[in-house]
């Protein structure tokens, strides 16, 4: 499968390799794939079960190089594919869409070519009937100013059918090197990748996911490479290309568990990415630089370069926002409120921005990149140290620290050091609480747009602990049944999170929403929610709470109510890579109740203390009546956010226990 910018987004990495020769496994390449027989409408495979709706039999990509008339050289890519849809679940897989980038000129502009394809169907006597796309089939779909989709749809596709075309695409975008994809959502039976780089070439190569490749063979071969020249004359590269091959057999589709960061950092896929070129021995360009290089170009940039002006224009606003303050860390919080509270983040996350910072400031909006560094030029401008930071978010994967791989960076932040403590901040998020970085930004680490020193900054889910409190106090009322209180505190994630919902759906859909969540037989009224706008602080709310128990012989309770975990949501019976949490947990539940006059408690949860691992996580269940009130105490800890997949397996009956201990009911009866 293609990757390429816009069918998907190229992901981070797991482990660099520079090319180097290694051996191949037993298995055997192909070059083209065998002729369809009855045999392949029947598939038999480990990875292939009813859930399979298609699958590819056989994925083939070859990716060579040739010398053009543009004093250049030509990317070459020719891609089979033979797929089997087993029903119509899978007939999307039918429409094929191939980008193409298209430039203002021919030796900029990519060529679809040699387009095949054939629709397959087992007849009741065995024969196999074929229906060939119609080139007038073929639709282009201009999506840009310089992408277009070349688009068709097999003919005559039924359940049972098999798909194969091919065609070939050539390109003079060789700094974008065709990376390669092994895996999605149907089972591959075998899928393989062949390269041939040119000696002029050098790309970083890198490859990422939990399924073992079949082969795995890098080796060299002379080639030569002829240019023409427009005004006449050639001349030949030649030397030893680089040959890659790399397959995987019986390669099971990609299911997506909870708690993933980004399915694509553990997708079976090879990329890569130039590093040098080396045209002549005197004509030598670096694609890959130091970070410090980096970094001192990106602050080159006109709109970062408005940091170091002198930013006058701020002075008469920064005063009024500073006020009397003197406190250091005091005036970092108005400056920042005022920020966060006052501009508008409606172009979406990037780390470039789309206009200058007094524009910025004037129109009260702009992308993630202009208001943080708008943020970070404020601060600088009253003598406070800032400096942005350049993180990848989760749903764009994982970043490489050690390689500078600028697409692997979608957002900004702001990093403030202050005599006792450093800061990071984001100002473009409405809401956000002073000191907080939204989840999605705790992806690893990030790096300081600092031309002294570019370091990188933790920026880990381990680092973050979500605190959540709940207090539950029923009192008997010898009237009514039992009436009381529930107080909730929410964490930072959770107060932010409901703060924005608040704001879209309105109180009145939340309100409704605590009182669904609980038994027909507890009433809900006077929720109040506390600290809504105040949003450094954790949202509270509270509400009066009517057990309407009437005349029932026994009576049963689930003492956690609407807060306990319902379901593991670890279904699946392995998993292949890590569980990754948003953050870590510590999650306390407290219930006082009375037991109502007249009933007396027939059955009681057992108390229950439990240790994930030695030191990963406790689950504290504990449960005590005096005869006069039930007293129980809830505590649930995560002490860490990320765990390995050979955790899996401890971590789901982790779950299932707290699920299960979470479900049983107090049971009380009637005294006689």
């Amino acid at each position: 499968m293609l990757i390429t910018q816009f069918t998907r987004k190229l992901f981070s990495l797991t482990t660099i390799y520079f090319m180097v020769t290694c051996a191949s496994g037993q298995n055997q390449y192909i070059t083209t794939p065998a002729s369809i027989s009855e045999k392949d409408f029947k598939v038999s495979s480990p990875v292939v079960d009813s859930n399979a709706n298609a699958v590819v039999l056989v994925d083939l990509a070859v990716v060579d190089f040739e010398g053009n008339d543009f004093a250049n050289v030509t990317m070459v890519l020719t891609h089979t594919e033979r797929i089997l849809i087993r029903n119509r679940n899978a007939f999307e897989a039918a429409t094929i869409k191939i980008p193409i980038k298209t430039g203002e000129y021919e030796s900029n502009t990519e060529t679809f070519e040699d387009l095949e394809a054939t629709t397959y169907n087992l007849e009741e006597n065995g024969t196999i009937k074929t229906s060939k796309l119609n080139k007038s089939e073929l639709f282009e779909e201009k999506v840009g100013k310089y992408l277009t989709v070349k688009k068709f749809t097999f003919p005559d596709v039924k359940e049972g059918s098999i798909l194969e075309y091919k065609y070939t695409v050539r390109s003079p975008y060789w700094d974008q090197l065709y990376g390669w994809r092994f895996q999605g959502r149907y089972p591959v039976l075998w899928g393989q990748y062949q390269i041939t780089i040119p000696p002029m070439f050098d790309y970083l190569n890198t490859k990422k996911g939990y399924v073992k490749f079949a082969i795995d063979s890098i080796y060299k071969e002379h080639r030569s490479y002829t240019v023409s020249f427009p005004s006449g004359g050639q001349k030949t590269h030649e030397g030893d290309a680089v040959v890659g091959i790399w397959a995987v057999k019986d390669c099971p589709a990609f299911k997506t568990e909870p708690y993933t960061s980004s399915p694509s950092n553990y997708l079976c896929e090879i990329n890569f990415f130039l590093n040098e070129v080396h045209w002549s021995s005197d004509q030598i360009r670096k694609y890959v630089k130091p970070w410090k290089e980096i970094v001192d170009d990106q602050l080159k940039r006109p709109t970062y370069s408005d940091l170091t002006e002198s930013n006058n224009w701020l002075n008469s606003d920064l005063k009024k926002i500073e006020g009397t303050t003197t406190d250091e860390e005091q005036v970092v919080r108005k400056v920042y409120n005022y920020v966060r509270d006052n501009f508008a983040n409606k172009k979406g996350k990037t780390i470039m921005p789309s206009q200058p910072l007094k524009k910025t400031f004037q129109s009260k909006e702009g992308n993630v990149a202009d208001i943080n560094l708008l943020f970070t030029a404020m601060l600088r401008k009253i003598g406070i140290d800032a400096d942005p930071v350049m993180l990848g978010t989760r749903e764009n994967g994982k970043v490489h620290t050690s390689t500078p791989l600028m697409r692997e960076y979608n957002y900004l932040v702001v990093r403030v050091k202050l005599k006792d403590k450093t800061i990071l901040l984001d100002a473009s998020q409405n809401m956000l609480g002073f000191g907080v970085l939204p989840e999605d930004c705790l992806n690893g680490s990030g790096r300081v747009l600092n031309s002294e020193l570019p370091e990188t900054v933790p920026m880990s889910a381990d680092s973050v602990t979500e605190k959540s409190s709940t207090l539950i106090l029923l009192y008997d009322d010898s009237i009514e049944g039992l009436s009381g209180t529930c107080t909730k505190y929410f964490g930072n994630y959770e107060s932010f999170n409901l703060r924005k919902t608040l704001t879209g759906q309105g109180k009145e859909k939340y309100i409704s929403y605590i009182s669904k969540s609980y038994p027909s037989d507890i009433e809900i009224n006077n929720i109040a929610i506390d600290s809504e706008k105040l949003y450094d602080e954790p949202l509270g709310i509270r509400y009066d709470m009517q057990w309407k128990m009437g005349d029932d012989e026994t009576l049963y309770l689930n003492p956690v109510f609407n807060e306990g975990i319902k379901k593991n949501p670890f279904v699946a019976s392995e998993r292949h890579y890590p569980v990754e949490m948003p953050y870590k947990k510590d999650n306390l539940f407290v219930l006082n109740m009375d037991i109502p006059k007249g009933y007396k408690v027939d059955e009681l949860p057992k108390s229950l203390k439990a240790k994930l691992n030695e030191n990963d996580g406790i689950f504290e269940y504990l449960c005590h009546s005096d005869g006069t009130t039930i007293q129980l105490r809830c505590h649930l800890v995560f002490k860490k956010a990320t765990f390995p997949s050979d955790d899996y397996k401890t971590l789901r009956e982790f779950y299932d226990m707290i699920a299960k201990k979470e479900a049983e009911q107090i049971v009380l009866k009637k005294i006689k």
